[in-house]
């Protein structure tokens, strides 16, 4: 079977098998035509091809309700599982949507949260921890509403993630509403959206650190993480307001595809794994060696949970390429159109440049690996002195996508060459405003690759930040290492997000050295 969507969460209602069997009979009926009464354990056909199966399992203290619709034709089947549990004093929900293939190498299917899952959120009662799963989406007004939001975004201990779709005053509010409404069928039972009004918009971002907020129309994503703030550009995305512009539907699919992905890989709780599951497992293999199969089964699941995570995991950053690659593409987009701009202003003034080549001083001398990349920082660019790194950049081409990283890793680098020509001269500023400055004649990267500051956790974990201190000559340093908190992210997140750290001692010694370039170094996310 491919796993096709996952919502394991907490239920705070004590009938939540009568509440999963009503959810599942109402969902039959509407949305599959089947009127069945399955508030008590059976098994029904309805049609050829169809098998609808209600079981269940446990004792005095645990117990478990099993709700399945098997759909079959010639080319693929179909299962929704749908499990109710209670124990230990919690109750759980479990929806799993399952599909295989006579031929899994053709069109993979498009695939939305059912709306059984719609019909299990319907009374505010499933949560993930603090995360309140809703069939829609919440509309936040007021600046009491928009702090909670922001206190629950900020939240170390948050287990699931959250979206926010910021206040547009160039949409309609019938615009604005149908966005949200998109957006939420597509992240039901993943993660809740809160629509903010446009006093709730000010009052959230005043709320948050700088680097955490959202406006303009934007949605963002704010990842379940320890340290809201570790790696906030890269793992807590923005999509912008263009994207809602052109295509309302595609944006929301394309937002929510990752977290739907990375759902996939949620482990059933405890509950389930160390007393339900036996039971289950031994209903299901009674005709047959109970307790060698149950020791078969057992550990095939914790294999089978290991094979998933991986496989979500390697989904999920395939899906953040297909994102990187559009974002670069828009860039390049923008680009080309300011050039071609630049030379019509240059024809005005009768200085005609279309046509003729680049002068080779202002050609780029392309690398293809981060060996390469190495040689030709030390050769042609004097302002940069690089450190002990080549173990962990070399390291880098393991990678597929190496040769990528290692352009861009060397357009940053020169950008710092730029910047400290720059700087040597009498220009004033950090690299950061100089990549926003976008000086006459000198290389830039864009600004967001660029951070100046490492997050609160780093900066107060010995270890983290031992790990991003190095050495420097004398010169530059009189202690001789020193803290290399600023950093250009090649890679805003996935894996393995490369990183250059580095630190600005022109004014000292004429020079920015090179700490380090290679895989995101630890954090609370890489740990």
């Amino acid at each position: 079977m491919s796993l096709q969507y996952r919502l394991i969460a907490e239920d705070d209602r004590a009938d939540v098998a009568d509440a999963a069997a009503r959810a599942f009979s109402v969902w039959i009926r509407d949305q599959k035509s089947f009127d069945l009464d399955v508030t008590a354990p059976g098994r029904w056909s309805p049609t050829d091809g169809v098998e609808v199966v209600h079981e269940r399992f446990g004792d005095d203290e645990v117990g478990a309700s099993r709700f399945v619709l098997h759909e079959e034709s010639s080319s693929a089947r179909w299962s929704t599982t749908l499990t109710a549990m209670r124990g230990d004093g919690t109750s759980w929900l479990w929806l799993d949507v399952e599909w295989v293939s006579e031929s899994p190498w053709g069109q993979a299917p498009v695939v939305k949260p059912p709306r059984l899952a719609q019909y299990l959120l319907v009374d505010g009662t499933v949560h993930q921890g603090p995360v309140v799963l809703p069939p829609a989406h919440f509309v936040v007004e007021t600046a009491e509403q928009a702090r909670t939001v922001a206190a629950l975004a900020t939240q170390p201990e948050r287990p699931s993630p959250i979206v926010l779709l910021s206040h547009d005053s160039r949409a309609s509010a019938q615009q604005q509403q149908d966005r949200a409404r998109f957006l939420a069928r597509e992240l039901t039972g993943v993660a809740p959206l809160y629509l903010l009004g446009q006093d709730a918009s000010a009052e959230f971002n005043r709320s948050m650190p700088d680097d955490l907020s959202v406006f303009a129309g934007a949605a963002r994503t704010y990842m379940p993480d320890r340290s809201p703030l570790a790696g906030s550009l890269g793992r807590h995305r923005v999509m912008g307001s263009r994207w809602f512009e052109v295509d309302p539907r595609s944006a929301a699919t394309r937002l929510a595809r990752p977290l739907v992905t990375r759902a996939l890989a949620a482990r059933p709780p405890e509950l389930y794994r160390d007393r339900l599951r036996p039971m289950m497992r031994q209903h299901d293999g009674a005709e047959q060696d109970v307790e060698l199969l149950l020791a078969q089964t057992i550990a095939a699941e914790e294999r089978a949970d290991t094979a998933r995570q991986e496989a979500a995991a390697l989904r999920f950053d395939r899906d953040f390429e297909v994102e990187e690659h559009a974002e670069s593409q828009a860039e390049l987009d923008s680009a080309l159109a300011r050039v071609r701009w630049l030379e019509s202003e240059l024809d005005k003034a009768r200085v005609h440049t279309a046509g003729v080549a680049t002068p080779e001083e202002f050609e780029v001398e392309e690398v293809e690996s981060f060996r390469q990349l190495l040689d030709e920082a030390r050769t042609r660019l004097p302002r940069l002195r690089l450190g002990d790194t080549d173990d962990t950049a070399v390291a880098l081409d393991g990678w597929p996508a190496s040769t990528v990283w290692a352009r861009r890793t060397w357009r940053a680098l020169r950008a710092l060459q730029s910047f400290a020509d720059a700087k040597a001269n009498g220009w004033r500023g950090d690299f950061m405003m100089w990549c926003k400055s976008s000086a006459s004649g000198g290389e830039t990267i864009p600004s967001g690759w660029v951070s100046m500051v490492e997050s609160e956790t780093v900066e107060n974990n010995a270890g983290y930040r031992a790990a991003r201190e190095f050495p420097v000559p004398k010169e530059a340093n009189d202690a001789e290492r020193v803290f290399m908190c600023a950093h250009v992210k090649i890679v805003p997140g996935g894996r393995p997000a490369p990183r250059v750290h580095f630190f600005d001692s022109i004014d000292k010694d004429g020079k920015v050295h090179i700490g380090y370039i290679g895989q995101h170094l630890p954090n609370d996310q890489t740990n």
